[in-house]
């Protein structure tokens, strides 16, 4: 699985899913087997919620092959598939881990902005757009930006006070 690498680089992730973290993940549709793997991380971390989106930004998102939704549906897995990537999330402070293994699009600074906000504090950017670098991602507001295993690692934190 393509997002263990990374999993294990970010200090307390693992332990965070395993607790129970709401999670925001875009798959790709060109990412290999990304709604599979997405699944496949739903199953291992049961405590969680994810909500996925497979598919190009701003397009209606694709599910996984049918014996895979069954397979969760049976292990009763918290997963959900949106139909808006992350370029388009309205959500305040929901999440503690937003994955972004596609193309955010041409506004970085807009679907930043929304991921920024979506993120409760302290939670985990992992994003793996090469078209956006680690000063906008810090313009957004999120800190501790670090590249790792092909990702850069951002971590939502509180504004300094003046």
């Amino acid at each position: 699985m393509w997002l263990d690498g990374i999993l294990a680089q970010v200090p307390g992730l693992k332990d965070r899913l395993t607790a129970g973290a709401n999670v925001f993940a875009a798959v790709g549709a060109a990412a290999s087997s990304g709604a599979g793997d997405l699944t496949d991380l739903a199953t291992r971390f049961q405590r969680s919620n994810f909500v996925g989106f497979s598919g190009s930004t701003g397009s209606a998102g694709t599910r996984p092959r049918p014996e895979r939704t069954a397979i969760l549906l049976a292990r009763r897995v918290n997963l959900r598939w949106a139909r808006r990537g992350p370029a388009h999330l309205v959500d305040t402070a929901r999440f503690d881990l937003v994955v972004v293994a596609t193309a955010l699009g041409p506004d970085h600074a807009e679907a930043l902005s929304r991921i920024h906000e979506a993120l409760r504090l302290g939670g985990v950017l992992l994003l793996r757009d090469r078209a956006v670098k680690l000063q906008a991602l810090r313009a957004a507001g999120l800190r501790e930006v670090h590249p790792r295993a092909g990702f850069l690692v951002a971590r939502r934190r509180a504004a300094r006070s003046a």
